[in-house]
C-alpha cells in the first residue's frame, strides 16, 4: 500500500532534480559560450534566414570558380574577408547583449551597431567610387584620409565590443594592450622600447590591409572554418 505513494512522491523531486540539472548545464554553457538572446517573432525568425543566407553566401564563395560552378563570379579576397567580418559582427550584435539584463530582445543601440558593421564594410567597397582620392583604398594604408581613419577607429571599437559579447573581457583586453604597446612603444624602456606607429598608421594597417583584423585568421575562418 505505501509503494504507490512514495513512487508519486518520488517523481516530482526527480522532475525537479531534472529541471536544475538543466538550469545548471544552461548556465555552465553560457559562462562559456556566452548568454545569447532568444527571440521569437518575425525578429527571430528574420535572423534565422540572415543566418541561413549568410552561410549560403559562404558556401557560394567557396564553390564559385570550381565545378559545376565554373561560369560563376568569384568574389574578391578583398571583399569577401570583409564581408564576413560584418557579417558575423552584425549577428553577434543582434544575439548576444550588451548585458546579461538586456537579455531576450534587441535593443536600439544592439540595431545600431549591427548597422554600423555593414557600414563599415559598405565604406571599404564604395568609398573609392563614392569619393574618388587618387589612391585605391588599400594603396593608403600608410596615410589614410580622415574619413579613412575616423571609419577604421569606429570600426576597432564595434569589433573589441562584439568580441566582449562572443567571449568576454580577456581577449579584448589582450587586444587594447598590444595597440597601446604599438602606440606608446617609443616611450618605454629596453628591452621593450620601438620606434611606434601613429595612431593614423596602426588604423590603416588594422583596417585598409589584408594583413592586420582581415589577415590570415579571417583568411581560413571565412573561406574554411565558416564551411562546418
Amino acid at each position: 500500500m505505501t509503494t504507490p505513494s512514495n513512487s508519486a512522491t518520488a517523481q516530482p523531486v526527480a522532475a525537479d532534480l531534472d529541471a536544475e540539472t538543466k538550469a545548471r548545464i544552461t548556465e555552465l554553457i553560457e559562462e562559456d559560450e556566452g548568454a545569447t538572446n532568444k527571440l521569437g517573432g518575425w525578429l527571430g525568425r528574420a535572423l534565422i534566414w540572415a543566418a541561413v543566407l549568410s552561410s549560403l553566401f559562404h558556401l557560394y564563395c567557396a564553390a564559385a570558380g570550381a565545378p559545376p560552378f565554373g561560369l560563376a563570379p568569384i568574389v574578391p579576397t578583398y571583399i569577401l574577408r570583409p564581408l564576413h567580418v560584418a557579417i558575423v559582427m552584425a549577428l553577434v550584435f543582434l544575439y548576444f547583449p550588451m548585458a546579461h539584463r538586456f537579455r531576450h530582445r534587441v535593443t536600439w543601440w544592439d540595431a545600431l551597431c549591427a548597422l554600423a558593421s555593414i557600414f563599415v564594410v559598405l565604406y571599404i567597397v564604395f568609398v573609392d567610387k563614392v569619393i574618388p582620392s587618387g589612391d585605391d583604398f588599400g594603396e593608403r594604408a600608410i596615410l589614410p584620409t580622415r574619413l579613412d581613419f575616423a571609419v577604421g577607429c569606429v570600426f576597432i571599437a564595434l569589433l573589441l565590443e562584439a568580441t566582449r559579447r562572443a567571449t568576454g573581457w580577456i581577449m579584448p583586453a589582450v587586444s587594447l594592450v598590444f595597440i597601446a604597446y604599438a602606440l606608446a612603444g617609443r616611450h618605454l624602456p629596453q628591452p621593450w622600447t620601438h620606434k611606434g606607429y601613429d595612431a593614423d598608421r596602426l588604423v590603416g594597417h588594422l583596417y585598409q590591409t589584408l594583413e592586420g583584423v582581415y589577415g590570415t585568421t579571417v583568411d581560413v575562418s571565412s573561406s574554411l572554418i565558416i564551411l562546418f
